[in-house]
């Protein structure tokens, strides 16, 4: 009676194993939920047809990727938000010397505008 069970988690694990070697380890790290998805649905067609069950959910816990690789994509993840940071940093000061800028024109329109006034007097 339990012999199914061994045999879905072989026929499981095969089918898995062969999936996974269509994303890259970059894929895994980002889009592990995707992949899952993807997983499951196959599996689920796979079952399905052979083996007359189905495959509700599929659920990734645990992926053994590089730890140099792992380092590497959260070191980049970190230049990119500190990237971010500056690119908004630089829009805010543009925005803050645009406007000094306008003020000091209009300043100085103001400061023209009281010495024609003084002059014609």
């Amino acid at each position: 009676v339990g012999d199914y069970i061994r045999v879905y988690q072989l026929v499981g694990m095969h089918i898995i194993t062969e999936l996974a070697t269509n994303f890259t380890a970059y894929q895994f790290f980002n889009e592990k939920q995707a992949i899952a998805h993807y997983m499951q649905l196959a599996l689920d067609a796979y079952f399905r047809k052979n083996l007359y069950a189905t495959v509700e959910s599929l659920q990734i816990n645990e992926d053994d990727l590089p730890s140099a690789f792992t380092e590497s994509v959260l070191q980049a993840a970190n230049s990119k938000q500190n990237i971010t940071q500056m690119t908004k940093a630089r829009e805010a000061k543009v925005v803050e010397f645009t406007t000094a800028r306008q003020v000091a024109m209009a300043q100085a329109n103001v400061t023209i505008a009281k010495a024609y006034g003084q002059r014609d007097r």
